[in-house]
């Protein structure tokens, strides 16, 4: 049996289940501004899951949508493997 320690951020993440702030919802939100976190100022990692999706989009997302008037996504490349991380940019469009 081969053991693999994971790093923090597998087990210390926020959870972001919220379908209102995925790339695919269309309706109108209360564009909450991102704040309080998960996506206010200070860093932290993030999973999305169940109604929000399975990752921060990777494309470019049309403003006023996710319930923000600022939609973000990541350039860069996602890991390839589990426990793995990848550096990227978070770029945000704003009108």
């Amino acid at each position: 049996t081969t053991t693999v320690n994971l790093p923090a951020q597998c087990s210390t993440y926020v959870s972001n289940t919220d379908a209102t702030r995925s790339a695919t919802y269309s309706g109108v939100g209360s564009s909450t501004c991102d704040s309080p976190t998960p996506f206010g100022s200070n860093p932290a990692w993030v999973r999305f899951s169940g109604a929000a999706g399975t990752q921060l989009a990777t494309t470019v997302v049309n403003s006023s949508l996710c319930s923000t008037s600022a939609t973000g996504w990541y350039s860069g490349v996602m890991p390839s493997s589990a426990g793995t991380t990848n550096n990227g940019t978070v770029c945000y469009n704003w009108t």
